[in-house]
């Protein structure tokens, strides 16, 4: 289970997927899909979840980043680390309680921080 609390920071953008020296990558097919469900109503203001379109298909600066999940990045130590920043073309995606996303686990995905008094939280699975 992944919870937000109020006033948590911001999820950096990342790809749960790394294969894009593998022709999987390309693939029509996903190599992994991910599902999102959610406890929780989810809005900009308590940190929902932000996409970049695109990026589950062409590269994309962020496929650069490196380690998505290392302890530098989880804990917001450089918030100037392009993995915080604003994209053009982002879009949100706010839901409410037992909705469920699935997704390519290919895409560039992060949250917004939670600036409300709401909490947000879903569990997540990743299938290949």
């Amino acid at each position: 289970m992944i919870s937000k609390p109020p006033g948590g920071p911001k999820l950096y953008w990342h790809q749960d997927c790394f294969m894009w020296n593998d022709p999987r990558a390309y693939s029509d097919m996903p190599p992994m899909i991910f599902l999102m469900y959610y406890l929780d109503n989810t809005s900009r203001e308590n940190g929902c979840l932000r996409l970049l379109p695109g990026t589950h298909r062409k590269r994309h600066d962020l496929h650069q980043t490196g380690v998505a999940h290392d302890r530098e990045t989880k804990r917001f130590a450089n918030p100037e680390d392009k993995r915080f920043k604003d994209f053009p073309g982002e879009i949100d995606v706010p839901v409410k309680a037992v909705d469920v996303v699935v997704g390519d686990a290919r895409i560039c995905y992060a949250s917004w921080p939670a600036e409300s008094l709401e909490k947000s939280g879903l569990n997540t699975y990743s299938y290949r």
